[in-house]
């Protein structure tokens, strides 16, 4: 009888760890959704042939955290703010990289983009040391990690809308 109380309040003691290790499984499942569908929608892009969009915004993971800029208001698309805008063109694993850092409260803003806006932007964007030389130029982000991370200036949030189509949002459930 003695065992058994012992056992009994062992498995108390280690309730509160087993729901951590249970709600990390669910956690983990729901982030490897995420990524499932984010791989899925740029393998699609590509079959179409169109280039793809992404910008994880928020997040919980400080410094990570990044604004959200993208929204829908009354079923319409739209940019928040002036800042300039970071954005990752047909690179699905460099958001990733990014949607896992800012974590969980993260979501990823996607869509298919013209190619030929994109290669507008790569055929006027200056690296970061001269954007202050060349303000209102689409700047290279990132170069050693991807050639598709740009800072758009808000003089192209007008035309980056108009090229925009089957625009989501992918976040955990």
């Amino acid at each position: 009888m003695k065992r058994a109380r012992t056992s009994a309040s062992n498995a108390l003691e280690y309730e509160d760890e087993i729901r951590k290790a249970a709600d990390n499984v669910d956690e983990a499942k729901q982030i490897d959704e995420v990524i499932s569908e984010l791989r899925k929608v740029a393998n699609e892009s590509t079959a179409i042939g169109k280039s793809r969009l992404y910008r994880v915004q928020g997040g919980d993971v400080n410094p990570n955290i990044s604004k959200f800029r993208f929204i829908f208001r009354n079923s319409k698309l739209e940019i928040i703010g002036k800042d300039r805008l970071h954005i990752t063109f047909d690179d699905v694993e460099r958001a990733i990289e990014f949607y896992i850092k800012r974590g969980d409260k993260a979501e990823v803003f996607t869509a298919n983009i013209n190619k030929s806006f994109l290669d507008k932007i790569k055929s006027e964007a200056v690296p970061q040391e001269f954007s202050k030389a060349f303000p209102t130029r689409p700047q290279i982000d990132d170069p050693t990690k991807t050639k598709g991370s740009f800072g758009l200036h808000e003089s192209y949030f007008e035309e980056l809308l108009k090229n925009i189509s089957n625009p989501i949002i992918i976040k955990k459930q």
